[in-house]
């Protein structure tokens, strides 16, 4: 070959080499981004877009991509952001994946209304891929979980792909083989909680199975990938967790030949809590049976998420059975019945003892469920209830209530005061109803109670033909009002008031007592209408009084040789305070409406104090009391008496001041509060120091006493 030639040769062939150099790499992010495609295709990926940011011949960076899948669980979105793809264009094969950060976002449906998932082999499409940031979601009509971490992915020559998956509280380690999944969760500093494998099988069928040996530390560990499930200490999650604790769960799916059978089961010391079996043909109804036999307070910790706040049971064993089949389509229906014996269930105001709850399923099918609840309190039926539980929606309750009073202040005993408790029912019956209308965090609908023909004692005390009756308007604000009458009510042989009536409306943290009043000695005791700060200070009002029979209420005294006559009315500023309770007066006045009659013939020596001796007959013609008395018991008492004794002084006109100042023990405050007056006041009054004791003015002696002079 001529140099002319070989020359020319050298050109062409370069030239040809330059070309097809500059076409391949003009056309390789073509290829590499129809490869990636086309893996995703084949994998079931969907949707597919990729934004790439460099091409190369054994690697290519991706700005982003996005995909979505439909899973036997649902459909899932999946965004990956600075991502790194490595491949082999001799073998035409990707090799690995390395992504920056990876948000996966799993909607969990139910398979019938997603349509047919992807299926095929578990087959990692890589020899090895990581995520450093990694952010998993998923969204169920339970609620949402979320695990963050990060993640790595290796597979070895025999298929066999394994995959660790590290959080800030668990780590998941996963293998992953063409035909079988394995997989377990641990926390970092503990043992595994969860194991799970799911084989397929050669007909298209597959065998699934789940262990947890303590659910409640499972349930308690988990609390950090599913919000719900909060920890122990901050709700109803950490009162199922600790009803679990101890207790292993077992689950076995098996389907084959199209039949898909589940049993599960939850022991604790080998003992079955509960269990259920689950029978899917590839024709026919699909059947479960289900039972439980588990204590009470684990069955009420459970279902803690969805029943009022406050109740806790002490006691009790709970049993129940389900069973529930479903024909082709949506259409289902079950029965069931739960009963807890031996319950004792209390919150802050009532306390239930030996109590039994029936429930009992009177209709279960794909619209939802109504239920009837009876509530037995020593072996008889004190409450009723029909129970709606819609598919979707708010839980709705019609509720009946009825129970002898004597029952009921059973039930609030250990709510009520010390010095109450002594109280008991001798005759009459409380009633209630409610329409509720209630889901989790919001309850709605109004509720009704009324107390019937209450009479009720408790030593010298009697509370005679009282009703009340308390409407809750509105649950939701907590508004409503309340009435309650009393034809009598009678502290001790002389002190009794009649015609009692209390009427108020109520708000959360407010009372607005409209009218309060009562008959006594005659006369008539009013509480003027008072808004009461339940969560404020000190509320001012002021009690009045008229026409008080003053005999009647030095009558009450129960002093020997203490008597009078005439009418006393006046005004009586108060103090209240709720919490804690207190009351207090300050300057209080009382007045004689007119002249009438004192006597006290005390055993005390009169001598020459011309006081003692004008009080054994003193015909008054003005009187007048102050009286104030604080929260500690501290009193101070101002009895101010002008008139004359026809035996003294040749009935001279007299002026009397007698101030008491002392302290009310807590014992007889105990006593003027809860009526039990074993013990006179004035006894324990006489012995207090009387303070002063003087006339005005000074009487003019008697002509005798001046002879003497």
């Amino acid at each position: 070959m001529t140099p002319i030639r070989r020359y020319r040769y050298l050109v062409i062939t370069g030239l040809s080499l330059l070309l097809a150099g500059l076409a391949t790499r003009y056309y390789l992010p073509l290829a590499v981004e129809t490869g990636l495609l086309r893996w995703a295709e084949q994998t079931g990926l969907g949707s597919p877009r990729l934004k790439l940011k460099s091409v190369g011949w054994s690697e290519a960076r991706l700005e982003h991509a996005g995909f979505t899948l439909s899973s036997a669980l649902g459909p899932a979105e999946m965004e990956f952001d600075d991502m790194r793809v490595d491949y082999s264009l001799a073998r035409l094969e990707l090799v690995g994946m390395n992504i920056v950060r990876a948000h996966v976002r799993l909607s969990y449906r139910d398979q019938a209304a997603i349509g047919p998932a992807n299926s095929g082999p578990l087959i990692f499409p890589f020899e090895h891929g990581s995520i450093e940031q990694l952010v998993w979601e998923v969204d169920s009509p339970w609620g949402r979980a979320e695990f963050s971490g990060r993640a790595e992915a290796l597979r070895d020559d025999h298929g066999r792909t394994s995959l660790t998956m590290d959080g800030p509280e668990q780590a998941i380690r996963a293998t992953l083989l063409p035909d079988r999944f394995q997989a377990s969760l641990a926390g970092h500093s503990g043992p595994v909680l969860l194991t799970l494998e799911y084989a397929a099988q050669a007909d298209g069928g597959f065998r699934f199975e789940l262990d947890a040996e303590d659910s409640g530390r499972l349930l308690e560990n988990l609390g950090s990938i599913i919000p719900p499930l909060e920890r122990p200490s901050a709700g109803a999650s950490g009162q199922i967790a600790d009803a679990l604790r101890g207790a292993s769960l077992h689950i076995q799916s098996d389907k084959s030949g199209g039949n898909t059978h589940i049993d599960g089961r939850l022991l604790r010391d080998h003992q079955v809590l509960a269990d259920i079996s689950l029978e899917r043909p590839k024709t026919g109804a699909m059947r479960a049976e289900g039972n439980i036999d588990l204590p009470a307070r684990a069955l009420f910790d459970l279902a803690s998420h969805w029943l009022p706040d406050g109740w806790r049971p002490d006691g009790g064993q709970a049993r129940g059975r389900m069973h529930w089949q479903a024909a082709a389509g949506d259409s289902w229906s079950g029965s069931g019945q739960l009963v807890i014996s031996g319950l004792a269930l209390s919150n802050d105001a009532l306390r239930l003892g030996d109590a039994e709850l029936a429930i009992q399923s009177a209709q279960i099918n794909e619209r939802g469920a109504l239920l009837n609840a009876t509530l037995s309190h020593f072996g008889k039926a004190v409450a009723w209830a029909d129970i709606r539980l819609p598919r979707r929606g708010a839980m709705e309750v019609d509720a009946l209530a009825s129970v002898s009073a004597a029952e009921l202040l059973d039930m609030a005993a250990p709510a009520m005061p010390e010095p109450y408790r002594s109280w008991r029912a001798e005759r009459g019956r409380a009633r209630g109803s409610a329409l509720l209308r209630w889901r989790p965090g919001d309850l709605q609908g109004k509720a009704e109670i009324a107390l019937e023909d209450i009479s009720l004692a408790m030593k010298n005390a009697r509370l005679e033909n009282a009703w009340a009756e308390l409407k809750l308007d509105d649950l939701a604000d907590r508004s409503g009002r309340v009435v309650a009458e009393a034809a009598s009510l009678r502290l001790s042989p002389t002190l009794a008031a009649t015609r009692l009536r209390t009427e108020a409306t109520f708000v959360p943290n407010r009372v607005d007592i409209a009218g309060m009043s009562l008959n006594l000695f005659g006369g008539r005791v009013e509480l003027v209408p008072t808004v009461l700060l339940l969560d404020g200070g000190p509320v001012q009002t002021s009690i009045r009084i008229a026409g008080l029979d003053l005999a009647r209420l030095l009558q009450s005294l129960n002093q020997k040789g203490l008597a009078g006559s005439g009418t006393v009315a006046g005004e009586l500023p108060i103090v209240l305070t709720i919490r804690p309770p207190s009351l207090e007066i300050h300057d209080g006045r009382l007045e004689a409406t007119q002249g009438g009659l004192l006597k006290y013939r005390h055993s005390l020596p009169a001598g020459d104090n011309i006081a003692f001796q004008a009080l054994r007959h003193l015909l008054y013609d003005k009187l007048t009391a102050r009286l104030n008395y604080l929260a500690n018991g501290d009193y101070g008492l101002n009895l101010r008496m002008e008139g004359h004794n026809p035996g003294l002084l040749n009935a001279h006109p007299l002026a009397l001041n007698l101030n008491l100042k002392g302290h009310l023990p807590a014992l007889l405050r105990e006593s003027l509060l809860t009526g039990d007056f074993d013990h006179p006041v004035l006894e324990w009054v006489q012995t207090q120091k009387l303070e002063q004791s003087q006339t005005r003015p000074n009487p003019v002696p008697p002509p005798a006493a001046r002879k003497k002079r």
